[in-house]
């Protein structure tokens, strides 16, 4: 069973390449620079591929752009124009999108300073007065919180699906 491992190992390389002549992928221009320049030769190599390598990027974002060679791609001002007509198509969906994620965020900074007011009480010398009103007004605000959350994540997937299709 180990020669049969090996056997697959050491062959897989193989099934990279059509044939063992193949070009590299990458020019020899595009590995390391010469180390046995001196440095302003050894700069004036890593300006050359940083160069050709941008170059290339170009290219390749180029071409990944074109229909023919990538797959079709909106440029900026469409993708703005139709999520702007998506937004007035479905103002009400936006709206509740925003006014929820606000709400959700909003009860949100509510919580720690009701907590802060709890501790506060709970350390005052004395009594502890209306404990228990102050921690049923912290379950409700947790409560509106998580209600909110839950009906903003909603409408955002929604809209999100929406603006996908």
């Amino acid at each position: 069973m180990p020669d049969l491992l090996s056997d697959l190992m050491s062959t897989s390389a193989s099934t990279w390449r059509d044939s063992a002549l193949d070009p590299p992928v990458l020019p020899p221009e595009l590995t390391t620079p010469p180390s046995d320049t001196s440095p302003s030769g050894r700069i004036r190599a890593l300006r050359a591929r940083h160069t050709l390598r941008r170059e290339r990027a170009e290219k390749v974002y180029a071409d990944s752009r074109s229909p023919a060679r990538g797959w079709s791609v909106a440029d900026e001002r469409a993708v703005v124009r139709f999520v702007a007509q998506m937004i007035r198509r479905r103002g009400w969906s936006f709206s509740a999108l925003v006014v929820l994620n606000a709400l959700a965020a909003a009860t949100a900074l509510v919580v720690p300073r009701l907590l802060g007011e709890l501790i506060d009480r709970v350390t005052e010398p004395g009594p502890a007065a209306n404990l228990g009103s102050l921690a049923m007004l912290i379950v409700a605000v947790v409560a509106a919180q998580a209600a909110s959350t839950f009906a903003g994540q909603l409408t955002s997937t929604l809209f999100g699906q929406n603006l996908l299709a």
